[in-house]
């Protein structure tokens, strides 16, 4: 026998007894027993027996009342009309759950839901890239920590970890922000002129103070962005370009139109970090651009 079938079991012989207050009793403990599900149709349910007790205990009562009853067939009668309201609760509940589960069953959630929830998880980890100096201005990094691991994936711990790793220069995430209409914050009346942004912005620089030192390698990046935008913008390859000058290579890689991969490593120190740098630009771009949970939606056959 159910849970619910053995309560409703004990509920309806204390009432055939005409002990409503036992019935209510067992009411109140099974309500407590089952906060979780006081919202859905066990619940609802939970919420009418008292009435019900007190209803049938009242009717029962009639017998004992001479004088009165006549008066039960009377359409103003207040006993036949909470039997009348208990009859239209009792059906428009049997109406919602009409096709429903179990009361108490796992639901399983749809999968294009399921697939919905993965995406935005998805989403929200590259935000929280993009947005990760932004948000660790209004943060102590003990804070940025704990809100970081709650995340699907900690993207800029793991690029943390690959710079300190195998000791690259740098890994940073450039904005190209040419093309793009920017008024700059706040209200400006339209026949003034917006100022001239940069074209290019650090959006994620790993380490930090790497964006605080003069840039010895900026003019670099930008000049390899515009020469190779083409390239760039079909995100399916890593772009190499060495500087004989500095000694050292950049790797570029786009997640986003507009948004650029890099990173910048000495080319005389290690000759197999190619291939590290490799693995970690392709696994990153793959999980930023979501390309498995995109791939994972396919219509059905």
């Amino acid at each position: 026998m159910d849970h619910e079938e053995e309560f409703l079991n004990n509920f309806f012989t204390q009432v055939t007894q005409l002990c409503s207050d036992k019935a209510k009793e067992l009411v109140e403990k099974e309500r407590e027993s089952c906060r979780q599900t006081q919202m859905g149709p066990w619940g609802m349910l939970l919420m009418t027996l008292p009435q019900i007790a007190f209803t049938e205990r009242s009717y029962a009562d009639l017998g004992f009342l001479h004088t009165k009853n006549k008066g039960f067939l009377r359409k103003d009668n207040s006993l036949k009309t909470v039997y009348e309201s208990l009859k239209s609760d009792l059906r428009r509940l049997e109406e919602m759950t009409r096709g429903t589960n179990a009361i108490g069953a796992i639901v399983a959630e749809p999968a294009l839901y399921q697939w919905l929830v993965k995406l935005k998880n998805a989403i929200l980890a590259k935000c929280s890239l993009y947005f990760h100096t932004t948000l660790s201005q209004q943060a102590t990094p003990g804070e940025m920590r704990s809100i970081m691991s709650k995340q699907s994936v900690d993207y800029y711990h793991k690029i943390q970890s690959f710079q300190r790793k195998h000791d690259v220069v740098a890994v940073l995430i450039v904005f190209d922000s040419r093309g793009m209409k920017d008024s700059g914050p706040g209200y400006r009346h339209s026949g003034r002129k917006s100022e001239v942004s940069e074209d290019f912005t650090v959006v994620v620089s790993c380490p930090y103070a790497f964006t605080q030192k003069p840039l010895i390698h900026w003019d670099n990046i930008q000049n390899k962005i515009r020469e190779r935008y083409a390239e760039l913008l079909t995100m399916d390859k890593i772009i190499y370009a060495k500087s004989l000058r500095d000694l050292c290579t950049y790797a570029l890689y786009n997640v986003d139109p507009k948004m650029t991969l890099v990173t910048i490593y000495e080319t005389e120190k290690q000759k197999d970090k190619e291939r590290h740098v490799s693995t970690f630009m392709s696994d990153m771009c793959t999980q930023i651009k979501c390309n498995k949970i995109y791939e994972s939606l396919k219509l059905a056959k």
